[in-house]
């Protein structure tokens, strides 16, 4: 890309990092490129990285929401995931709070 012109521009590649929820394998298939390429638009440009560090924090913000949703209607696994995972400073992770 250094010295020449992009192949995409800078909303192309948001419009289909967002349309593939921030995989990179199905945005690079989107726009006909190899997931370096995307990379690389990512990393050339900060209003890309962005957009794509957006696009993972609210895809984060749903997964989150879900387990809760989970963990509301009993369901053991999400609990014991969420101990797991939110509670390890409070004895329920996998070293019981000890370091």
């Amino acid at each position: 890309m250094r010295g020449r012109k992009p192949k995409f521009t800078q909303k192309e590649v948001i419009d289909a990092l967002r349309s593939s929820g921030g995989i990179i394998s199905l945005a690079a298939r989107k726009l006909g490129c190899s997931r370096t390429t995307i990379y690389n638009y990512i990393q050339r440009y900060s209003k890309i990285r962005e957009a794509y560090e957006e696009i993972i924090e609210t895809w984060l913000d749903i997964a989150e929401m879900k387990l809760l949703q989970k963990i509301l209607e009993g369901d053991l696994r999400a609990i014991i995931f969420y101990l797991r995972t939110k509670g390890a400073s409070r004895g329920y992770g996998p070293t019981g709070g000890k370091k």
